[in-house]
């Protein structure tokens, strides 16, 4: 079992079944974005799969070690999602491939066929990258509370001018929907692991920064406006553990889990 603590005392998310560990990412900086990709030095860590690995579509889960000031814990997942699953495909516009090393992709793309849920887990730390692939999430711990939404959240990316204004709208009633589903739900204790569970949909990085910002809001401002999260229920918290899957058996559209 390839598992991921949280902490050394609170719970810890794992793959039932892992068939790779994976110690990449080279992480550049690029008009303000991260971008990963595969490091000449770390790729031939990738393991020899020890068992037959399970059909696809595999859950992924990135253990993170980062830098941060003292007193102050490391930036969140919510901006590392994209770049930690491109790191380990080849579908991606730049950066070095994997071929180059003489070694295959731990994963054939990033699309629902490939990848049903992505988890995230960042914790302060020498910097360091772990990635587990697997057919089932385990979360340890309680669950503190889950939050059934019935709106789905829209898409992060945007082709045209045209397709982002659209989006903002989406964004803004899946806000209010979100809202309006926890003030139904009432006060929630802080948690240590945060689940969205959804039904099937676009690549699991794809709603991310959606699904994250709608709950815990952002600091984003243009000229003046507040950010459209404005309002969100765990306004002020510092997620350090985030997982989105992909459940097609869900009654309700997407459901947000707070574990402790």
């Amino acid at each position: 079992m390839w598992s991921v603590p949280l902490s050394p005392t609170i719970s810890q998310i794992s793959t039932a079944q892992a068939i790779r560990t994976y110690v990449p990412i080279r992480v550049k900086a690029r008009k303000g974005a991260r971008e990963c990709q595969p490091n000449q030095a770390a790729v031939p860590r990738i393991l020899a799969v020890a068992e037959e690995p399970p059909p696809l579509p595999w859950i992924v889960v990135c253990r993170v070690r980062a830098p941060a000031p003292p007193g102050r814990p490391p930036a969140g997942p919510a901006g590392r999602a994209k770049c930690l699953l491109d790191g380990l495909h080849e579908d991606r516009r730049s950066g070095s491939r994997y071929g180059e090393f003489g070694f295959a992709a731990p994963l054939p793309g990033d699309d629902p066929r490939a990848v049903r849920g992505l988890a995230v887990e960042v914790r302060p730390g020498p910097a360091a990258t772990t990635c587990g692939l697997g057919s089932e999430l385990m979360v340890s711990g309680s669950l503190v509370a889950s939050v059934a939404v019935c709106r789905p959240a829209p898409n992060d990316v945007a082709g045209s001018r045209t397709e982002q204004t659209r989006i903002q709208a989406e964004r803004a009633a899946f806000g209010q929907a979100v809202r309006e589903a926890f003030a139904v739900a009432g006060p929630i204790a802080p948690g240590a692991s945060q689940v969205i569970r959804h039904r099937a949909r676009r690549d699991e990085d794809n709603t991310w920064a959606t699904c994250l910002a709608v709950l815990f809001g952002s600091s984003t401002r243009r000229r003046g406006v507040p950010h459209w999260s404005a309002g969100a229920p765990l306004a002020g918290r510092r997620p350090g553990s985030v997982a989105c899957i992909a459940d097609p058996g869900l009654d309700a559209l997407v459901v947000y889990e707070i574990w402790g």
